[in-house]
């Protein structure tokens, strides 16, 4: 079933038996894979109606069978391009999730998480709600993140514990981009973590990262959001992290 409010994109495959209702834009060359279902009320028992809100689903998306996305208690449920939610996986009300960002199987995002580009949450992890994954981070399977994860790294268990740096993830991404010193970057990254993780418990502590990485382009954007969304934590401004503080109406498209 597709509802009568549901916006679709050019060369989108939607498989039987998917389920999308509500105010959803779907982008060009996505996959929906059968019994997935986009777009139902959030799951929120004070939420009530939401007619402004929107589930928007970036290009090249791929959404393989029986994932859950839910409408927003605010402005948006939001998808990025070329991500990849693997079978059973959910996306509670309000999420963000970004370019390139893979879910496992079964992996549960609560209401208002913020997953950054390019992070991999493994299959049966569960991410807190208002929780924010850094870009290029790794989420073992079955680890329940009840706290924010630094971008570039790896983390898994019971509780969740750091392990290392994530060197596959950030080589994947850089086989994206051309013109680049891989290693020169990689060694930033490196530098930026010369404290020890367990130290990176601040604001100060996240500035001084972001120091160590004013001469890598390719790497200080994604610190400088990681930075900005934990500082709104801190300051208790949930209006960004709700409406996951990089959105324009523009890259939303609400008016196609």
């Amino acid at each position: 079933m597709i509802g009568k409010n549901v916006v679709v994109g050019n060369n989108v495959k939607i498989h039987p038996y998917v389920y999308i209702d509500g105010n959803v834009i779907i982008e060009d060359n996505v996959e929906i894979f059968p019994f997935a279902v986009i777009g139902t009320p959030p799951e929120h028992k004070y939420a009530g109606s939401n007619e402004r809100g929107r589930v928007y689903i970036g290009e090249g998306t791929i959404i393989r069978e029986g994932t859950i996305i839910t409408m927003p208690t605010g402005m948006a449920t939001y998808i990025g391009k070329r991500c990849y939610l693997m079978g059973n996986s959910h996306v509670g009300h309000d999420c963000s999730v970004y370019d390139d960002a893979i879910l496992g199987g079964n992996a549960m995002l609560a209401g208002h998480s913020i997953v950054m580009d390019g992070a991999f949450i493994g299959d049966n992890a569960v991410v807190h709600q208002w929780s924010v994954v850094g870009s290029h981070a790794m989420v073992g399977m079955a680890t329940p993140v009840k706290r924010n994860v630094l971008p570039f790294t790896t983390v898994w268990g019971s509780p969740p514990r750091w392990y290392k740096l994530n060197r596959i993830g950030f080589d994947r991404w850089m086989d994206s981009v051309d013109g680049v010193d891989v290693e020169a970057e990689w060694e930033v990254i490196r530098s930026m973590y010369s404290l020890p993780i367990k130290c990176l418990k601040t604001l100060g502590d996240l500035a001084s990262m972001k120091r160590h990485v004013d001469g890598a382009p390719f790497v200080i954007g994604h610190v400088e959001r990681f930075i900005e969304y934990i500082s709104a934590q801190e300051a208790g401004d949930k209006t960004l992290l709700q409406y996951g503080g990089l959105w324009s109406t523009n890259e939303l498209r609400f008016d196609i």
